[in-house]
């Protein structure tokens, strides 16, 4: 419950405190162009994706729905990448294929992946009001180097993590009568819409140094339990990346 809490705040944080026009979501390393292109092969790890339905009482991650938006954002990945030349050559890694071992560091360093976004997101960033100038001119952020461990023959790892916020159709018509109770009494209320998030990044397999990240936020706007909603999330990750190649 705690943990929700504080990922919450942090989230509501990115709505406030950051620019209101067309902001950059993203940062990269200072010689990121030279070191990218010197890496001959990235390593895409499944995306790791949560769906949560939203009601009256609170809200609850609905495995299924998670399944879906998994299989449907492995797909976008899968066929973006594919069709676009921004990487030379990368593996889809299939975690059942790899040993206890491998899966541990990849599934550990997935986890630390998302918890160091916060701080990314909140203080390497320039559309954060909580920026450190330093941090965005000489990014240089790690998640520890447990991948040099692995045995897989990678220089980059892909890492991609989301979660999406649905609705019920209960909650809607809490906030349908909230809304017309509010315009009663001249008050704007009422919350529609569900929350997309999603952050990607790129992580040197050696080392650990995070090379890319970008993040991607809308309220309402795509549905992860659908083809087209982890395609439009996709596209605007990666056409980040493109920009700095």
């Amino acid at each position: 419950m705690k943990k929700n809490f504080f990922y919450l705040i942090f989230i509501v944080s990115i709505f406030l405190f950051t620019g209101c026009s067309a902001p950059k979501n993203s940062v990269v390393i200072p010689n990121f162009k030279q070191e990218y292109k010197a890496k001959k092969n990235i390593i895409v790890v499944p995306p790791k994706i949560k769906v949560y339905e939203i009601s009256a009482a609170g809200e609850e991650e609905m495995k299924e729905w998670s399944q879906l938006a998994t299989s449907n954002m492995k797909q976008s990945l899968e066929e973006i990448l594919a069709s676009r030349n921004l990487i030379n050559s990368y593996n889809i890694l299939d975690l059942d294929t790899i040993t206890e071992e491998d899966k541990t560091h990849i599934v550990n360093t997935n986890n630390l992946m998302y918890r160091v976004a916060t701080s990314i997101t909140y203080h390497a960033l320039e559309n954060s009001f909580f920026k450190f100038d330093e941090k965005i001119k000489n990014f240089d952020y790690s998640i520890g180097d447990a991948l040099a461990e692995n045995s897989n023959e990678g220089d980059v790892y892909l890492f991609i993590n989301a979660f999406d916020k649905v609705q019920s159709s209960g909650k809607v018509a809490v906030e349908t009568a909230k809304l017309v109770i509010g315009a009663l009494f001249g008050i704007a209320a009422g919350d529609f819409g569900g929350l997309t998030y999603s952050n990607i990044a790129l992580v040197d397999a050696k080392t650990g140094k995070i090379l890319w990240y970008n993040y991607y936020i809308s309220k309402g706007q795509v549905d992860l339990r659908e083809h087209s909603g982890t395609n439009e999330v996709v596209k605007v990750l990666l056409d980040d990346l493109q920009n700095y190649l």
